[in-house]
Formats: structure tokens, sequence, C-alpha cells
């Protein structure tokens, strides 16, 4: 009897899980739906009490360092804007495509500083807009999907995309671009889309087509992940061609995950390393494509990183190298181009910088800022697990959760210089928690 109780426990371990694959069950399994009320009816109601319960202990831990009104007026000063800054991107209405790449480090970027693994990244440097100083929101794709999607800072202790009745709250930018008249809201990514309740995320961004595992032949998917990046960039290219202008992409790469497999000839020794080699030549082999078919030239491409990495030489969490991501802007909708703009800026600073150059409605995006702004504070906010920071041109502070304190503090530091981050991580615990 006692075998068969085993027995019995394993064999229900599957239904408990929901799935044999990388993504076990969660809320966003449910959603079907753009509409909230009819996803949230879909959603089993004793399930969902467990699952909150077990989580509640991580989304209620309060960052509480100095008196509300003053952590308001820190955060205000540092996200004040003078709206006064370049127009790079020519009049009129672009089709946008925004490509976020897996785990694409900087230090893999010859053009940043980096080792020279990405040839043709390097070309296309001198083809667009290079922002050399931009750094992740934090360390993991859901956390960075929130950061380039919707400006979104990450707490250190969980990730709001686990939780839809929040996420429902957030302003994101294919929302701004369907009121905009933008056609044809696109998401793709090559692996499975219930993955940290990403299917519930995209359908609350109200993306109009989600194409995501399920829509690729078996024999184009790797070890573990999904489908390898050659054949979702030729999807998105025959996706380009099918729509209707202006229209919005959002393309979320995966070959460059761990295991690392990847279907080419070895470029590199180091596995991470071999698999940007493929993404970057992926990204090469797309906008030739996009040059002669014409889908070049009144589009804007933004190539993105989704998260910081440590890469061969495992940097830590407070090594500026784990946290340094690219950010190029590509396309014939540019008015520059072989431009660099050395101003830094955050990871969730896209949004803001993308709705300004685009003349859109951008209020609600309040934890991003427009990085070209003439007059803003050039920083970038950062969440790990167990430390937080910021990092200025004169000042990197890094706090560490474990030991209570800074553990980094470079530069010339001044008395509020020293709470600045503990004020914005403040503002943006208090923003979770009412969303």
């Amino acid at each position: 009897i006692f075998l068969l109780l085993i027995l019995t426990a394993g064999v229900l371990i599957l239904p408990i899980r929901g799935s044999l694959g990388v993504a076990p069950i969660n809320t966003g399994v449910a959603y079907f739906s753009n509409d909230v009320l009819a996803n949230e009816a879909a959603v089993n109601p004793l399930w969902k009490f467990v699952y909150a319960l077990k989580d509640s202990k991580r989304s209620q831990v309060e960052y509480n360092f100095v008196p509300q009104d003053e952590a308001q007026l820190l955060f205000n000063n540092l996200m004040a804007e003078s709206g006064d800054y370049p127009q790079l991107v020519k009049a009129g209405k672009p089709n946008v495509v925004i490509i976020q790449l897996e785990s694409f480090a900087a230090h893999n970027i010859k053009a940043l500083g980096g080792a020279d693994v990405t040839a043709c990244f390097n070309k296309l440097v001198h083809e667009g807009i290079l922002f050399s100083k931009i750094y992740a929101a934090s360390d993991r794709s859901d956390k960075g999907l929130m950061a380039n999607l919707a400006g979104y800072q990450a707490l250190p202790t969980y990730e709001i995309m686990r939780y839809p009745e929040k996420t429902q709250n957030i302003p994101f930018l294919p929302i701004e671009f369907k009121k905009a008249g933008y056609h044809d809201l696109l998401y793709m990514y090559g692996g499975d889309i219930k993955f940290k309740n990403m299917d519930s995320f995209v359908k609350q961004a109200q993306f109009e087509k989600i194409i995501s595992i399920d829509d690729f032949d078996y024999d184009q998917r790797g070890e573990k992940w999904g489908v390898h990046d050659q054949y979702t960039f030729e999807r998105l290219i025959k996706e380009m061609k099918a729509s209707q202008e202006p229209y919005f992409k959002f393309f979320f790469t995966l070959s460059s995950h761990e295991p690392f497999d990847v279907p080419m000839q070895r470029m590199f020794e180091n596995d991470y390393h071999n698999s940007i080699a493929y993404t970057d030549k992926c990204l090469g082999a797309f906008f030739d494509e996009a040059k002669k078919s014409g889908l070049w030239d009144n589009t804007l491409f933004i190539l993105i990183a989704d998260h910081g990495v440590g890469g061969p030489d495992a940097y830590a969490h407070d090594n500026l190298n784990f946290k340094h991501i690219p950010m190029l802007w590509l396309g014939g909708a540019l008015a520059v181009k072989d431009t660099v703009i050395t101003n830094i800026g955050g990871q969730t600073d896209l949004a803001r910088t993308l709705l300004c150059q685009l003349n859109m409605d951008n209020k609600d995006f309040i934890f991003s800022k427009n990085i070209l702004d003439r007059g803003a504070h050039h920083f970038a906010f950062y969440t790990y697990p167990e430390s937080m920071g910021m990092i200025e041109d004169s000042l990197y502070q890094d706090y560490s959760f474990v030991q209570n304190k800074f553990t980094r503090m470079e530069g010339q530091a001044t008395a509020t210089d020293s709470i600045k981050a503990k004020a914005y991580l403040q503002i943006v615990a208090d923003d979770h928690k009412n969303r």
C-alpha cells in the first residue's frame, strides 16, 4: 500500500504542475481574451487562492527607508524632464519592430567594449543609433519584458508579471500604438507562451496576434526552450510583409538561452559565445532580407537585450559588466545614422524615449524617462533578489539586502545621494503594492 501511495503521488505531480514542459501551470494558462472580466471568470478560484497564499510573503516585503513625502520628492526630482530633446526619427508614423535579444549582454559586443563575438551587430552600429550606456533593470527575462514593453521597474523579491490582477493596471507600449492607429500588433516568441504568465501578459498588453512554439514545425526546435532563431526571424519577415502599415511588432529571440544548442557550425569554443554568434548571424540575415524587400525603408527597428548576464567571465551582479546591455535603433525611419548616444539610461527608459520620438502619449509610464532629454537626470536603476542600486555618470552605488548596507559607493556622494536609490525603490514598491 505504501508503494502504491508513493506511485499515486508521483503520478499526480503531472496534473498539479500542469505540463512536462519548461513552464508549470500558472494563472495565465486560463487567460484567453483581452477582456479582464472574461479572464478572471476563467481562473479556478480555489487554485488562485492557494497560489496567492504561496507567493504572498514575497509580494508583501516592505521597503521603508525615508518618510514617504521625502521619497516622492526625491523620485520626482530624479524623473524630471525639460521637454527639450533632439528629433532622431523622421516625421510621420513609421512601422515599429522591437527585437528583444535573449541574454545579449554588452560584454559580447566589440562596439561596446566587449569581446568580438557579434560581427553583424558591429556593422549595423554604423547604420543606426547606438545607445552605449544602457543598463538592465534586473536579471530575468520576465523582468526584462516588463521593462521593455511597459517601462516598468522590477522589485527585488518577486516578478509582477506573475500577478495578472496587477499587470492589468500597467501601461503597455502596444496599447499606446493601438490608440495611435497602428495595425497588426504582433508578439512572437519561439518558446512556450505559458512561461512565467507570458500569455496573460501579452493579452493584457492588447497584442492582436501571438505566435509561439506551437506555430512552428517540430524539427525547427532546439533541445529545450523552443524554436531556433533563424526560423522565427524568417517568420517575422513574412508577418511584416503581410501587415498593414503602420504596424507594431515585438519579437523575443531564444537561441542564446542555455543550453545554447544552435544549428550551425561552431564558431566559438564557449557555448554561450557560440549561441550569441548564431543569433548575431540571424540578425544579419534578417536585415539583409529586410533591405532587399523594402521592409527597412519606413521602419524603426529597436534591438535591446532582455537582461544582464555574467557570461563566460562570471561577472557578479555588482559588476557593471553584468548589467550593461545594448540598445540599437535602426531602419529607414531614422533621420540620422552612425550616431552614438552616451547618456546613461535604464532599460525601462526605452518606452518613454520611443514615445517621445513619435509624439505619442507617454504620461502613464512613470518609471520611464526620455534618455534624449537634454535637461533630464541621466541614470539607471536596477534590482536583484539580494541587491539594488543606481548608476550615474559620477556615482555608482550598490546596496546589499543581505548586509543591509551599501557595499559600493563609488564617486563623490552627498548625503542626498546616499538615499536616492532607496527612495526610488520605495516608490517602486509602493506602486507595485497599489496596482
